[in-house]
């Protein structure tokens, strides 16, 4: 059927009343083409947005309602189901024709009755105040509505207030062909410990030694060591490949610099449907309830906080990161859950450099809770790293020099000797295997296990409870009609 058509300002013809063809088509997922315009009404929708992994869920059990589309393949409604069809990798996905041309590239402007089509064929979505401010701003004018669009963002864009200015910088450099081998080593490290994503620099450099690249292979002196100048290499080839897209930003963390973000929703419907979705699921029983001690992990460095964490989870064991000498506070909380526990015994696994000052944060921080907090019946033992760790895993080529300047080193010298080795030198799986057999060797694993047993009964009672309640509060929340901004 051929389209009504009108002649337009610039003299090209679009629809006046474009007529809905009733068949359903099976397209190709990936010659759909998402209406460029719909990123100027609405908001950019991309593949990670959890609402649209949310949608790809229920397509995935129900299947997808038919996406409208223009004769030349443009999505007119359906965009984040053409989202959802992409992360499920379907092939086909069903379409419903609208008897219309878009017309052009993407990069052409659309005519101003197409826009009206767009936000009229939206008209169920939820939106925000922007969104609907853009769609009544198509609404205005069929002649310049889009530049009233153009317009308006641009003036809700601008910054009011006195920005930096900037100066030049030089390129950042490539990475040479001489860098390759170390670059190349870096990849492989990041990539075969993905599991401890992220990962951090120093933890890196660790690795590095185990088996030690040229830096430069040009130059066969320039093997990689444990000294300043390799671990500055590292630093600076890791950001370089990040930069590359050749390592996820994620999976390099500085813990050093943290972030504050907030948990915000559009709407009330999303943060309705993202409580039911986790309605009920934050139950942890307290496996440690009936054990005779009270034990806590201490670790004096964060850039291991992410591999030992999953291991103090398993068992509910607190974890406290000194970053070198516990402060006050850290120590009292520490106090504080053991007085709560109401059991008899403290029991701290400490985890530390093997230097001066890591051998002793153990004897410090139980100095303190006796002395300066009153738990006398505290005790402490270092689980690591240890001397038997540097035999049992080969770390000799990871040691450096102990400090003469610190105050602790004829002591640690007398018991040690002169080589230093620090936490990160163990890999997290060697990591995670001593700090796994120091809490088996402590714990009573009968109680442990029937603890595991109950939980288990628990979340077979709460399940039922979140089935029954979440049905309630989703047939009100349909009755309240859900349309909430």
């Amino acid at each position: 059927m051929t389209p009504k058509t009108a002649k337009t300002e610039n003299g090209r013809t679009s629809p006046t009343a474009p007529d809905q063809a009733p068949a359903i088509e099976m397209l190709n997922t990936y010659s759909l083409r998402p209406c460029p315009e719909n990123e100027k009404i609405y908001r950019r929708i991309t593949l990670d947005d959890p609402a649209v992994q949310e949608l790809a869920e229920k397509i995935r059990i129900y299947g997808v309602d038919p996406i409208r589309v223009s004769l030349d393949n443009f999505i007119i409604s359906g965009h984040q189901r053409h989202a959802a069809a992409k992360i499920l990798r379907l092939k086909k996905v069903p379409c419903l024709r609208v008897n219309i041309y878009r017309g052009g590239d993407e990069d052409d402007d659309p005519s101003p009755e197409w826009l009206k089509l767009l936000a009229a064929h939206n008209t169920q979505r939820i939106k925000t105040r922007t969104e609907m401010m853009n769609e009544s701003l198509i609404q205005i004018s069929a002649d310049d509505a889009y530049s009233e669009l153009e317009r308006y963002r641009w003036e809700q864009g601008k910054v009011k207030a006195e920005t930096i200015k900037i100066g030049k910088r030089g390129r950042r450099k490539r990475i040479s062909a001489e860098k390759q081998e170390m670059a190349q080593a870096l990849l492989k490290i990041v990539n075969d410990n993905e599991h401890f994503w992220p990962l951090s620099d120093r933890a890196i450099h660790y690795r590095m030694l185990n088996r030690p690249p040229l830096r430069n292979t040009k130059n066969p002196q320039s093997r990689y060591r444990n000294d300043t100048a390799s671990y500055k290499d590292t630093c600076d080839m890791l950001t370089r490949l990040r930069l590359s897209y050749k390592i996820p930003m994620h999976a390099i963390a500085d813990p050093t610099r943290p972030t504050t973000i907030y948990n915000t929703y559009s709407n009330t419907r999303a943060f309705i449907e993202d409580e039911l979705k986790n309605f009920f699921k934050g139950y942890r029983r307290d496996l440690q309830l009936t054990q005779p001690l009270h034990i806590e992990v201490v670790a004096e460095k964060m850039t291991v906080e992410s591999i030992i964490k999953p291991v103090c989870r398993k068992y509910n064991i607190p974890l406290t990161i000194g970053r070198g000498y516990s402060s006050l506070p850290p120590r009292a909380d520490i106090a504080s859950r053991f007085k709560q526990s109401g059991k008899q015994t403290l029991l701290l696994l400490i985890l530390g450099d093997l230097d001066p000052e890591g051998v002793s944060i153990g004897e410090t921080l139980l100095q303190s809770l006796r002395e300066d907090l009153y738990i006398y019946n505290a005790e402490a033992v270092r689980i690591g790293l240890n001397q038997e760790h540097v035999q049992r895993f080969g770390l000799f080529d990871n040691s450096g020099e102990a400090k003469k300047s610190s105050a602790r080193y004829k002591k640690f010298v007398k018991k040690y000797g002169t080589k230093v080795y620090e936490l990160e030198a163990l890999s997290p799986e060697q990591l995670q295997e001593i700090l796994e057999e120091s809490i088996q060797r402590v714990i009573d694993r009968t109680a442990f296990e029937a603890e595991i047993d109950e939980e288990k009964k628990d979340w077979h009672f709460l399940t039922g409870i979140r089935s029954q309640v979440s049905d309630v509060l989703k047939e009100m929340l349909a009755e309240g009609g859900g349309e909430c901004s």
